[in-house]
């Protein structure tokens, strides 16, 4: 979120024009991040963003309710981030009620 970027030093307060913004956005663009599920999130919790991410797509979110464990948050990470990717230049956020965040990747080029 904003208020924990914030927080972490990784936006300054203030200036929004600063060289760490600019190129965390230019990454961005990139296609340096995902956006994954939180690992220690509730899976009640992280339901409810999927079944939201979904339904916004147009798709029956029904199927979640009988994934738990490592194949829920695999299918939440899945769920995300394409969500997010799609929506991102419109200002989608990954945040999904506090069950995601953006995860750098290790791209080479």
């Amino acid at each position: 979120s904003y208020m924990l970027a914030l927080e972490r030093g990784w936006i300054p307060k203030g200036n929004l024009n600063d060289d760490r913004i600019v190129n965390s956005c230019h990454r961005e663009d990139e296609g340096a991040f995902v956006c994954e599920s939180n690992r220690d999130a509730p899976e009640d919790s992280l339901r409810a963003g999927m079944s939201y991410a979904l339904s916004e797509e147009g798709k029956d979110p029904r199927y979640i309710y009988d994934l738990h464990g490592n194949d829920l948050y695999d299918e939440a990470d899945t769920i995300f981030n394409e969500f997010w990717d799609s929506r991102r230049a419109q200002g989608a956020t990954c945040d999904f009620g506090g069950v995601a965040t953006l995860a750098e990747t290790n791209k080479t080029h």
